[in-house]
């Protein structure tokens, strides 16, 4: 049985969501791609750790929380404009979530691990857990699990740039 901050974190995290203006459509529904992509990544967390804690679902559920907020076309073309884009969506994404968290009553060591991973931030005593996380969701992201093995997105994953990134760290 699940704590009842969790559900209620969960359901603000899908209401947040629920405005992005994109959709997507799933199984003859035209549905909120963020919604949508959120569901996929807390699937894909749940098969692959073998016991996620809640704020790695949590996270996986944030993953890209409100992300049509900050249009990239605000921001420069080329290399450096996306990688400013991506900060400054990854700030606003823990921000927000850390925000709805507490909303939601989650206790506060939970909403502060959630919001570092979804910033791919780090903490003060170098805890293993938000790091590994992140690699988590960044292999996920990475690639189309909704058509592939756990094997090959592990695989696919591998060479990105953005694994190799997080995997030395």
């Amino acid at each position: 049985m699940t704590p009842s901050w969790f559900d209620r974190a969960i359901e603000a995290i899908d209401l947040a969501n629920s405005d992005c203006p994109d959709v997507v459509v799933e199984a003859g529904a035209a549905r909120p791609k963020e919604v949508v992509h959120s569901e996929r990544m807390t699937d894909w967390v749940i098969r692959l750790a073998a016991d996620p804690t809640p704020a790695q679902l949590l996270a996986a559920r944030a993953h890209h929380l409100r992300r049509w907020v900050i249009a990239r076309r605000d921001f420069p073309e080329g290399r450096s404009g996306y990688l400013r884009w991506r900060e400054a969506q990854k700030r606003r994404q823990g921000d927000d979530l850390r925000d709805l968290l507490d909303r939601a009553g989650c206790p506060p060591d939970v909403a502060e691990d959630a919001a570092i991973i979804v910033a791919k931030a780090t903490r003060g005593d170098r805890s293993p857990q938000p790091a590994r996380s992140t690699r988590m969701l960044c292999a996920l992201c990475s690639s189309n699990c909704n058509s592939m093995s756990l094997r090959s997105v592990w695989a696919m994953s591998m060479p990105s740039r953005c694994w190799r990134e997080r995997w030395q760290r």
